[in-house]
């Protein structure tokens, strides 16, 4: 298979990386969500929800660097939201700029510490109220992740575990996130 274009990333092997195109029944729906969230950002720039939820439309679709640029302005406005740094974290990992990663994701655990955490909806279509993720575990995941595929295996141990006691603080609120918990306590 030959795609065509810029590669959107390149592999720690230097192959290039290119977005795979959904299935016709996926791709409609992302492309409305998206759709929407530009819609929503369009109409409100005063809400950091729009920049996140707009972020994330971006990355479901593929459109990785455009939704690092998102979080960007985002956080030219807001530049003390945990959750934005978490995101451009996120996107910075899968474009493997580890790096920029690792200081977003300490930028995240600055600002996040200072709040309560919250629960990270998913965006994908037919997922939208899946609740089995928060702000504090997907911060320690991919920065754990990031130090894994860095090589600092310490530091990525030091983080998971970080991970495993932050989740273990959460109160599940379903029998989903409950069997889990219990799943990942064994």
């Amino acid at each position: 298979m030959s795609l065509p274009g810029i590669p959107e990333a390149f592999s720690l092997y230097k192959k290039p990386l290119y977005v795979i195109p959904y299935r016709p029944d996926l791709a409609e729906g992302l492309r409305k969500k998206l759709e929407k969230a530009i819609r929503d950002f369009e109409e409100d720039q005063d809400n950091v929800e729009n920049y996140i939820w707009l972020g994330r439309q971006l990355a479901y679709n593929g459109r990785y660097r455009e939704g690092i640029a998102v979080y960007t302005m985002g956080l030219e406005k807001y530049p003390e939201n945990a959750e934005l740094y978490r995101h451009r974290a996120h996107r910075f990992l899968t474009l493997r700029l580890f790096d920029h990663a690792v200081t977003d994701s300490m930028q995240s655990i600055r600002y996040m510490m200072e709040a309560p955490d919250k629960i990270e909806y998913s965006g994908l279509p037919g997922h939208e109220n899946y609740e089995i993720y928060s702000l504090y575990t997907n911060t320690y995941y991919h920065l754990g992740l990031t130090y894994y595929a860095l090589g600092e295996y310490e530091k990525a141990e030091t983080t998971f575990q970080s991970l495993i006691d932050v989740a273990l603080q959460i109160e599940p609120e379903d029998s989903f996130r409950k069997e889990r918990l219990a799943a990942f306590q064994k």
